[in-house]
């Protein structure tokens, strides 16, 4: 073996380096340790190389022979499969009818080809190798080689052609159909070889291998062999090591015990974000194919240059510079700091393997957290901290050692209802020179037909520089995805490398066409409406053009826009002799009604702002309201005046309906500018204590001719006012009706799902606006009583939270097609609706979530990330709002408006905002917005915006409690649930009976959580945080603090048991348990009331579950109570039969 200067000088001229100093570490000079393995094994180096090929060796290092290698085991006596031969068997196992380990090249040999002579050299590179005559047998758990019989032998064809074929079209067929086949390692050998003959000087050479017996290194080493000794050119001598020694070497010397194996294993995995976030252009099907495509790139030689001396000036590896920038572009996308990935090790890193014809496959789960705000040479480091790391533990050995401990399998066999990661990185050898003797040898390496991983990258290094290919899944991602993944990452890593001093987010991913489509295209919304006039001045303007037509609709009484007018302007004329005026604040505690929409109008008209309440909400929190909002007045429920106007301590005028009876009909004078106050609402805030956002007059007022038009609204309408007045979406079930001449109807009382046909029916409603989880109830009540919806009903809005895509395809199939649904979104602080979707047949009823829309008329919709950098399209970022719809910000809150509320960066307007939803999404194609999640503690239940961190807060002060935690939990069609989780205060017991009866007194109930746990101490992460996913499950009710649990005493009950634990989500309930107390409230009780009657056949009114809520109290009052108690000492034989017949029949057990 060449050794000293001799060694360094063959080196060198490997890696086509003549200017390496060979006293410098490799990496410092940009090159690879994948490029150092590649040179080693071109100038026969294996027995002397160093245990490590580490980014800090040296050339010098290198020349001196090394002692340390794979040495044999204690004992021979059988060979244990490797670990790549394990996982491939894995994989056969997984799906036997599938290429998952198949990889395919082609060598297209142009020139006088002597078939014999190739036949012979395959036949001396099968001799030289075992592991191209390698088979396993065994069990999974005792896997075993043998040697392969017979010997794999080159199979020679004379090609085909198909009428009109040519050869390039036979050939790239004939490859493909290669991919397509699996390998059977209990009965073949791992390599295929067939030559097709087109011509006598054209002929296809296919190698097939099975690459968890023969990896891309050993493919290539076979290849240069074969072309060496067809060649006559002289080999080296074989390696002595082979895939029996590499096995028993790594099971007698690397295999951890079991136990321990789990323990890395769960380490590993206990904080990885499995969920996969990348967004993908198809629903996921039930069953995986595990199809892929390929596109293939090639970096400039000008970026190729960059990622070199970076990592040169780094002293890192180029490898983990392309990892960097392949986890920042992952991170952009998926919306999230941390990213989880494969990274595959080419493990030739290790004396004795790199001459060996074998697989290392190893699949590694790496996981990397990427600050935005770091730069890019810092996520470098940590990069290649993490690389190292995978190679240096072997995880991959420890990971893929133990079947039964591989938790990746189970998410690829598909009992894990995750897809496996985002993706794989991998940088593997590039294809050699093959020299044919009189041949032209041209090399394809045919991409996979199949992949396991979502997206997998994997580069390769030249002396032209860097060349890639993403294989993607063709069950997720179209190809214009796939070919938008490569662009970004070639436009970031160039943007990363040449400033790697800048923080990451800074880097942008958009080319300048597509900086064009997301901020200005898909933000093309000005429209001409009137800006000169108040919320009331557009009603007044309809007032005059149909005076007499029906305006608001409730049971028997309705008025006419004329008296609606003259309404509203008496509750003015009251408020401006209570001496309110422009901006004045009037607190409005009203059910819904015409006396409450007149009062709206009203408090508009005399210049004031509206704040809307809810009576029922607990007196404390609606003080504390009224002062925070320094209320000038209010109008309130005549039962609810005292209580709203005790504590003040002030005197307030205070008024209900009789105070304004012998006001003057006739309209005020004097205008309302745009930018005045309208309304304020209050939403829940972090801190506890709610937070009033201001809305102007402009905002309303374009709002309402914006929805107006997405909702097509014609006089002729009729408009359920479904929702209550404290919520802000009320008025857009109020005032953009009444802006066009159409009718709105009110239903102050709650309408079961069962009967909201009849109401339609009776009320002739024409369009209606509800919660997607009534409206899923009442889809399925339509379709279990083959009913269909109403002839009168022509379009459903639905907002507030997202809709279930199968409640849209059961909506069809009961006869929905006609009437289009609208899908609106939008927060309080842009004026309730922002951006508008219109769902209809053509909808794909599969879509995993069903889109949000693009933005109404005025206002503009932005993804960004950090820094305000937008992100691409169908990339994860926040919901940014712009436009007319804005409000000024909070009430008293400069520091959370000025957070909130940012500059404007795009639209170019003087003062420009932009509203900070906290709200994440992604772009569809077309533009539509599809919501995501949640970037911060908020969720919506039954409609409400909640801060998680008020509820904590909340908890945190009830007296005996110390620590508090909220978790929201998706409870199906019926939305989101809260689960809390408390510790105690030293000495003092806490129990849910008495927190919950505490927490009504103080919040509204829809921020009471569904159940709660009192914990000993709170579960922590290794860098201890909270750990939520260790929190126990609140799914059963005997957890929920529900007291001694009484179970059901005949077969009524028991019916009424299994029907509420359905509803509510829980494992059992008890006759005593509260359906309220239980997670209960409106929707879920009217759900009860239609289970009940569809699947029990037992008849109810949704008053009955309000004031009989427990299964005892409903029983007695429904008439059902306890079947009388048979004593069967008083019975024969045949009697007691009888009673146990009946009883049985009846549905006991």
């Amino acid at each position: 073996m060449t050794q000293g200067s001799g060694l360094i000088t063959e080196l060198k001229r490997a890696l086509g380096r003549a200017d390496l100093d060979p006293a410098r570490p490799l990496a410092e000079q940009g090159v690879d340790e994948h490029a150092i393995a590649d040179a080693l094994a071109l100038v026969g180096l294996a027995a002397g190389a160093p245990r490590e090929l580490s980014p800090i060796v040296t050339l010098a290092s290198l020349s001196t022979p090394s002692t340390s290698e794979v040495t044999p085991p204690r004992s021979q006596s059988s060979a244990p499969a490797t670990f790549a031969q394990r996982f491939g068997q894995d994989l056969s196992e997984l799906a036997p009818d599938l290429p998952l380990t198949t990889a395919v090249v082609g060598v297209r040999l142009k020139g006088p080809l002597d078939e014999a002579v190739l036949q012979r050299a395959f036949a001396t590179v099968v001799e030289r190798h075992p592991g191209l005559r390698t088979m396993v047998q065994g069990s999974n758990d005792a896997l075993v080689q043998v040697k392969a019989e017979p010997w794999p032998t080159m199979t020679r064809r004379d090609a085909a052609l198909a009428p009109g074929e040519g050869r390039e079209e036979a050939a790239a067929a004939a490859l493909r159909r290669e991919t397509r086949q699996p390998f059977d390692a209990r009965r073949a050998a791992p390599v295929r070889v067939s030559l097709t003959r087109f011509a006598p000087d054209d002929h296809l050479l296919i190698l097939a291998a099975n690459d968890a017996f023969v990896d891309s290194d050993s493919t290539w080493q076979v290849l240069s062999e074969l072309a060496a000794s067809y060649s006559e050119r002289s080999l080296a001598p074989p390696v002595a090591s082979g895939p029996r020694l590499l096995g028993s070497w790594q099971h007698e010397t690397r295999v951890p015990p079991a136990g321990e194996v789990r323990d890395i294993v769960s380490a590993a995995l206990s904080e990885a974000p499995w969920t996969p976030t990348l967004p993908t252009d198809f629903s996921r099907p039930p069953h995986r194919s595990y199809l892929a495509k390929r596109v293939s790139f090639r970096l400039s030689e000008v970026v190729s240059a960059r990622v070199n001396a970076l990592a040169a000036s780094l002293h890192e590896a180029p490898s983990a510079v392309l990892f960097a920038a392949l986890a920042v572009q992952l991170s952009r996308s998926a919306g999230r700091s941390d990213v989880a990935l494969v990274y595959e090790p080419r493990g030739r890193d290790r004396v004795g393997l790199l001459g060996v014809v074998t697989s290392m496959r190893q699949p590694v789960q790496v996981r990397l957290s990427v600050n935005p705000s770091a730069p890019f040479s810092d996520v470098i480091r940590e990069s290649a901290k993490v690389l190292r790391r995978s190679r240096e533990e072997q995880a991959g050995d420890r990971w893929l050692s133990e079947a039964d401990a591989h938790p990746l399998m189970a998410r690829l066999s598909g009992e894990s209802s995750d897809y496996p990661l985002v993706g794989s990185f991998a940088m593997v050898p590039a294809p050699p020179p093959l020299e044919f003797k009189g041949l032209t040898a041209t090399v394809e390496v045919e991409p996979r037909a199949v992949t396991l991983w979502p997206v997998a990258l994997t580069l390769s290094a030249s002396r032209q520089g860097y060349t890639g290919a993403l294989t993607y899944s063709q069950e997720q991602f179209s190809e214009q995805t796939a070919q938008r993944m490569v662009g970004h990452f070639e436009t970031a890593l160039a943007g990363l490398t040449a400033s790697p001093q800048q923080p990451v987010f800074r880097t942008g991913l958009l080319t300048a066409a597509e900086a064009e489509q997301v901020l200005r295209t898909w933000n093309a919304t000005t429209e001409r409406f009137a800006t000169d006039v108040g919320v009331h001045g557009l009603f007044e303007r309809q007032v005059d053009r149909t005076p007499d037509a029906v305006a608001v609709r409730m049971g028997s009484r309705t008025l006419t826009y004329r008296q609606l007018d003259e309404r509203a302007n008496q509750v003015a004329h009251w408020l401006r002799g209570a001496g309110v005026g422009p901006e004045d604040r009037v607190a409005m505690a009203l059910a819904s009604g015409p006396e409450a929409i007149a009062a709206l109008y009203g408090v508009l008209k005399a210049g004031g702002a509206y704040v809307p309440l809810d009576p029922e909400t607990p007196v404390d929190r609606l003080q504390a309201i009224l002062r925070d909002a320094a209320v000038k007045a209010v109008i309130a429920e005549p039962g609810t005046l005292a209580a709203v106007g005790a504590g003040l301590g002030r005197p307030l005028p205070l008024a209900d309906f009789t105070s304004v009876d012998g006001q003057p009909k006739g309209r005020l004078g004097g205008a309302v500018l745009p930018n005045q106050l309208a309304y304020v609402v209050y939403t829940s805030g972090s801190t506890g204590v709610p937070k009033g956002v201001l809305v102007e007059h402009r905002s309303v007022v374009n709002h309402n001719q914006a929805i107006a038009r997405v909702l097509e609204l014609r006089p002729e309408d009729r408009v359920l006012q479904f929702t209550p007045l404290n919520f802000d979406a009320a008025g857009e079930e109020i005032y953009p009706p009444l802006c066009v001449g159409a009718s709105t109807v009110v239903r102050r009382e709650l309408i079961a799902a069962t009967e909201l046909s009849a109401v339609i029916e009776a009320e002739g409603l024409s369009v209606l606006s509800l919660p997607p989880a009534y409206m899923h109830q009442w889809v399925q009540h339509l379709f279990v009583t083959a009913q269909p919806p109403p002839a009168a009903l022509r379009l459903i809005m639905l907002g507030g939270e997202r809709i279930l895509p199968e409640t849209l395809a059961l909506w069809q199939q009961v006869g929905g097609e006609r009437i289009p649904w609208v899908n609106v979104y939008g927060p309080t602080e842009a004026t309730i609706t922002s951006a508008s979707s219109t769902l209809r047949a053509e909808v794909a009823l599969l879509d995993a979530q069903l889109p949000i829309g693009k933005p109404v008329a005025n206002a503009r919709l932005y993804l960004l990330g950090p820094g305000l950098i937008p992100v691409p399209q169908g990339h994860v970022g926040e919901i940014y709002i712009g436009g007319a719809g804005l409000a000024r910000g909070y009430l008293g809150r400069p520091e959370q408006t000025a957070e909130r509320f940012v500059p404007d960066p795009f639209s170019g307007e003087a003062g420009g905002r932009l509203y900070r939803t906290g709200d994440l999404g992604r772009a569809m194609p077309d533009g539509r917005m599809v919501f995501v999640g949640r970037a911060e503690s908020m969720v919506k239940i039954r409609g409400f915006r909640v801060e998680l961190g008020d509820v904590e807060a909340n908890l945190r002060r009830h007296p005996s409690v110390d620590g508090a935690v909220v978790v929201p939990v998706e409870d199906g069609a019926s939305g989101a649930k809260l689960w809390a989780y408390v510790t105690a205060k030293p000495t003092l017991t806490v129990t849910w009976p008495e927190v919950r009866n505490w927490l009504k007194s103080v919040v509204p109930d829809y921020m009471i959580p569904a159940a709660l746990a009192v914990l000993p101490t709170f579960p922590l992460t290794t860098n201890g945080k909270i750990d939520v996913k260790a929190l126990p499950s609140l799914s059963d009710a005997s957890q929920q603090g529900a007291g001694n649990y009484a179970g059901p005493r005949n077969p009524t009950e028991e019916k009424l048991a299994a029907i509420w634990a359905e509803v509510l989500g829980v494992a059992k309930v008890g006759i005593h348990d509260d359906f309220f107390d239980l997670g209960g409230q409106s929707l879920t009780a009217m759900k009860l009331v239609s289970d009940c009657q569809q699947l029990a056949g037992i008849w109810m009114e949704l008053q009955d579950v309000f004031e009989a809520p427990t299964i005892a109290k409903l029983t007695e009052r429904l008439g059902l109570g306890a079947e009388p108690a048979v004593n069967v000492d008083n019975l024969t034989d045949e009697q007691v039969e009888e009673e146990l017949r009946k009883l049985n029949a009846g549905g006991g057990s």
